[in-house]
């Protein structure tokens, strides 16, 4: 136990250390990670229990909820969570403050933390956040993950605190790129690529270019969704060029009978080939794709939008597209990249492949620096003290 022999600080109370609550998605991707990532990061220095909540199937009819790998700390609860399963859990576990990773089943969260005299606070996933909501008046603490949604939660009038994301680095081994005589892309579409959310139409059509232009080079797409279900852009691709395109889908998530669509993997295998990740996406909260790639050492091509210009140096980690904007998404901006500037973006690698070796090196630096689960801790423990130490003050 953590600081068994010195039980000096918020953190203990009558020789036991508090209890910390976390609620959130029980999901192998995405979400699901950001809350292991907290509850690692918690681990440190509380007793942690969680809330686990279903993925809804509605966001992804490809996945199948399975076990939650944390046992002995968790209550399973329905998506929505049932009051008295919140109730239940906040008793039993004898939790003193909640934190959540925000989502969409929180409408009685936070009103029922205050009626059983407990502190809250949410991690705010920005493209998700809708600040007219009105039970976020019920939220003690408002924890952004980048600078960017920090500053959006300020002009909105909410009490802010500041957690960025810790990368669970010995989990995204590093491997040096560029060793090869050509060049392989490799685009995380996740189960984005529906709405278009992760740029793959943009990726598709830019690469088409890249090779129209007489260019030798690859490209992996990591899907959640079976190919066919994505626009002719994208599928008339991996029809005209079989040979220059490879489809992966991402193990766990795939649907019965779909061994076609190609090899499952895991993460972090997501990132184990290729050279260069391409990774435009038109909106972010986070920007987890961006984050492991470059822990995996691949530079990455993003659009000049927040948070991807607060860990990518335009040259130096990858490059920063040009793009136009568009309309927030939650509190987070958006845009959209031309297919002429993501091209050449893919021709610059294409044409500097001995640069690309060294802007790896730099792009796990740059995560081991911003995104190491040790700042996570220090941030995220400095902000609970704030509402539990108001807590004992009323």
């Amino acid at each position: 136990m953590a600081g068994a022999g010195n039980k000096v600080g918020f953190q203990w109370e009558n020789g036991k250390r508090r209890r910390i609550g976390l609620v959130g998605y029980r999901y192998p991707k995405g979400i699901g990670i950001v809350l292991e990532s907290l509850a690692s990061a918690l681990d440190e220095k509380f007793d942690v229990s969680i809330l686990a909540v279903p993925y809804p199937v509605g966001l992804n009819p490809f996945f199948e909820n399975g076990a939650w790998a944390r046992k002995g700390v968790t209550k399973a609860s329905s998506n929505p969570p049932a009051e008295m399963d919140i109730r239940d859990w906040i008793r039993d576990r004898a939790v003193q403050a909640v934190v959540t990773v925000e989502t969409p089943f929180q409408e009685k969260l936070f009103a029922i933390c205050r009626e059983e005299k407990v502190r809250s606070a949410v991690y705010v996933m920005a493209d998700n956040f809708d600040p007219i909501k009105s039970y976020w008046k019920e939220c003690d603490l408002f924890i952004a993950p980048t600078e960017c949604c920090q500053d959006a939660l300020r002009k909105e009038g909410f009490p802010t605190g500041y957690a960025p994301y810790g990368c669970d680095l010995g989990a995204f081994p590093f491997r040096e790129r560029g060793k090869g005589d050509g060049i392989t892309f490799v685009h995380n579409a996740g189960f984005g690529g529906l709405d278009m959310r992760k740029g793959t139409a943009d990726v598709a059509a830019a690469f088409r270019r890249f090779l129209d232009a007489g260019k030798d080079g690859r490209l992996i797409i990591v899907t959640q969704i079976p190919i066919e279900n994505y626009t002719p852009v994208v599928t008339g691709l991996l029809k005209d060029f079989p040979g220059r395109v490879e489809v992966r889908m991402t193990a766990g998530l795939m649907p019965k009978g779909s061994e076609s669509h190609g090899a499952a993997i895991y993460c972090p295998e997501l990132y184990a080939d290729g050279d260069v990740a391409v990774q435009p996406s038109r909106f972010e909260g986070l920007g987890l794709t961006h984050l492991e790639s470059m822990a995996c050492g691949l530079p990455v091509v993003a659009l000049d939008l927040p948070p991807a210009r607060e860990f990518i140096q335009s040259g130096k980690e990858g490059f920063l597209v040009p793009c136009k904007a568009g309309r927030r998404r939650g509190i987070a901006e958006s845009g959209e990249a031309s297919a002429d500037d993501l091209t050449k973006a893919l021709l610059w690698f294409s044409e500097n492949l001995k640069s690309i070796a060294e802007m790896s090196r730099a792009a796990r630096a740059r995560v081991e620096e911003v995104c190491s689960k040790a700042r996570l801790s220090k941030t995220l423990f400095s902000a609970l003290e704030r509402i539990l130490i108001c807590a004992e003050k009323k």
